[in-house]
């Protein structure tokens, strides 16, 4: 796992973004500008900093019924003093939003998508492939999905911890991202992919800190169920049940006290790593 944080990397998205609008803002009178509409009314206007290199293009699709042709309302690109583009910031005519930031090579390094119901952040290597996807949803859900060096995807993360803010205004006023909450009876879920995409593992953790876990065979098919009775209130702390090669039911083996518990209990590590292990696994 990254480690990385959905609120904090949509703060630095939000930053970043807001440092590009308010240099443009302080800069963009000393600059110069020049405007041309295209026949299908697109209309484009450059600014050419003191050295004549541009610094910040902005187009417009006038919206008036005839001339609405694109599925935007405006694009900006603003440009270093080096001429090398740091910013795409899309405004859709359904009121999402897309920005693309780039490094100094022009590599793409985030796109980031916002929406009503979530807000997702792509994040790249210098080489372009991706290493993570972080998604925010307005129903309370953070996730984080993280990608091996082939850029296949190898974990997905899923928190009901937050709730989501406005996307930047371009003109530095972009709010924080708004203080954590919960919707779900639970609070985590996890799952695990091998090297070839398929899934190995499904677990979750609820609220009441029960866990329940799904091994699965590099075929995708489910070898294993593990869960722990966090909550305290069955005859059993820990349970295991095995199936066979095509999924059907095996045995169930239940443990009353946390000395029985197997060292190769899957919930021991992964839940741990969650920063939540039950009770009875902490050391």
């Amino acid at each position: 796992m990254s480690g990385t944080s959905f609120p904090g990397t949509l703060q630095e998205v939000q930053t970043t973004i807001d440092i590009i609008g308010a240099e443009f803002e302080s800069l963009g009178a000393f600059w110069t500008m020049e405007s041309t509409t295209a026949s299908n009314g697109i209309v484009t206007e450059r600014w050419t900093d003191q050295t004549d290199v541009l610094r910040w293009k902005l187009q417009t699709d006038l919206p008036d019924g005839q001339r609405d042709v694109k599925s935007w309302d405006f694009v900006v690109n603003a440009y270093r003093e080096d001429g090398t583009r740091s910013l795409t910031f899309t405004q859709f005519d359904n009121g999402s939003a897309n920005a693309v930031l780039y490094d100094e090579t022009g590599a793409v390094t985030s796109r980031t998508n916002f929406r009503d119901d979530k807000v997702v952040i792509s994040l790249f290597d210098e080489t372009g492939m991706i290493t993570s996807k972080l998604i925010g949803f307005a129903d309370g859900r953070e996730r984080e999905i993280t990608y091996d060096e082939n850029g296949v995807k190898r974990e997905v993360l899923t928190y009901d911890v937050i709730e989501l803010g406005p996307p930047p205004d371009l003109t530095g006023g972009s709010p924080p991202p708004p203080e954590n909450s919960g919707s779900y009876d639970w609070t985590a879920k996890l799952e695990r992919y091998d090297e070839n995409g398929t899934r190995s593992l499904k677990a979750t953790i609820f609220d009441d800190g029960d866990t329940d876990a799904f091994i699965f065979n590099d075929v995708g098919v489910r070898q294993e169920r593990q869960l722990i009775d966090g909550a305290y209130d069955d005859d059993w702390i820990a349970r295991r049940v095995l199936y066979d090669e095509t999924g059907k039911f095996v045995e169930r083996i239940d443990y009353s006290n946390a000395d029985g518990i197997p060292d190769d209990f899957v919930l021991r590590d992964s839940f741990v790593e969650l920063g939540q292990p039950p009770p009875m696994l902490e050391a």
